[in-house]
């Protein structure tokens, strides 16, 4: 789920969910709890205090060695890179109804009906792609009965999708009898084809990013530099409490989780993108989209607007009156200030 905030830095800073704290509590205690398991042996079972000091030292040296920012920061920004470009590759269904109502514009029953069920197929396809992908959608419609449940899918196109060679291609599908309602209609529309091709990419995108993994050289390489130097760090003398040890390993060891959660972002975690909601969205999105045909103003230009007196910028001129309104007051006063730069001066007079 992911965590939204706003408001004052403090606020923030002090938040629990989806947070750093949340993220490395566990792993700090632990390693706290070794580093004092550690203190008190040195200090009080060993007595060759000058060996454990050269120990110490030894030590010491061995984690000025591991170049722990360099690792983590190349690990941390390919992870990165890689969370940001699948949330680039999101498809979005708003082009996609925009020329569907464009192609399909007229009110009559099997217009509309022929848009209603474009407008199915498309949250169908969206949601069987999006299984793929996200453990959300998988577990609110893990079976092709969920879909007919919700009313998304009849029984004989059921049956299509079951008999489909080749399961993770059930997605494409609808997005096939998308154009071929279109076709149907309207002929070859080429330029429809490359919106649903774009759809096609996006998703294809996905898959590629779900399936194939950041190498596990990088993760293994990364996680063995942060717990390897702070496992160092823990034979050392400080201060009764570690400060800037702690700090260290706070900053280093959330970087690293970072890391590790965004390598599956529609998961169920805190950070997780909630693609549950975004498919939600498109549900709404959709069905306004349907019936936008149906909700349109009187033109300006008709005969029915004008028996009734409608401005093209004000709506109908009997209730506009600017002399009552906030922003006439504000562009007056604007005035001087619009004649000292030359604005409202007659070229001709000039």
């Amino acid at each position: 789920m992911t965590v939204t905030y706003t408001g004052s830095f403090m606020r923030v800073l002090f938040r629990w969910k989806g947070s750093l704290w949340k993220g490395v509590v566990k792993q700090f205690v632990v390693w706290l709890t070794c580093y004092y398991a550690i203190r008190l042996f040195l200090h009080y079972g060993i007595n060759d205090k000058q060996g454990l000091h050269s120990m110490i030292k030894m030590f010491d040296g061995f984690t000025n060695r591991i170049p722990l920012q360099f690792l983590l920061g190349f690990y941390v920004v390919q992870t990165v890179t890689r969370w940001w470009a699948q949330v680039q590759a999101m498809p979005w269904p708003d082009d996609l109804m925009s020329n569907i109502n464009a192609m399909f514009y007229e009110n009559d029953d099997e217009t509309k009906q022929k848009r209603r069920t474009i407008g199915r197929y498309i949250i169908l396809s969206f949601i069987l792609a999006w299984r793929r992908v996200s453990t959300a959608v998988q577990a609110k419609f893990p079976t092709l009965e969920c879909l007919m449940e919700c009313g998304l899918l009849q029984a004989e196109e059921r049956d299509i999708l079951v008999k489909a060679p080749h399961s993770d291609s059930e997605w494409d599908y609808p997005l096939n009898w998308i154009y071929e309602v279109v076709r149907k209609k309207l002929g070859n529309q080429f330029s429809f084809v490359k919106e649903l091709n774009t759809i096609r990419g996006n998703f294809r995108t996905l898959f590629n990013y779900n399936n194939i993994c950041v190498p596990l050289v990088y993760t293994q390489t990364a996680t063995v530099a942060v717990y390897g130097y702070f496992t160092l760090c823990l034979i050392e003398f400080d201060l009764a409490f570690p400060f800037l040890t702690a700090l260290q390993f706070i900053f280093s060891v959330g970087w690293l989780n970072v890391a590790e959660d965004l390598f599956k972002p529609f998961g169920n975690d805190d950070d997780d993108i909630e693609i549950v909601n975004y498919l939600e969205r498109h549900t709404r999105f959709i069905k306004s989209a349907l019936e936008a045909p149906d909700n349109l103003p009187l033109d300006s230009m008709s005969r029915e607007s004008q028996e009734v007196n409608i401005d093209a910028l004000f709506g109908v001129e009997e209730t506009v009156n600017l002399k009552k309104t906030a922003l006439r007051r504000r562009f007056m006063k604007k005035k001087d200030t619009l004649n000292s730069i030359g604005l409202t001066q007659n070229p001709v007079a000039a």
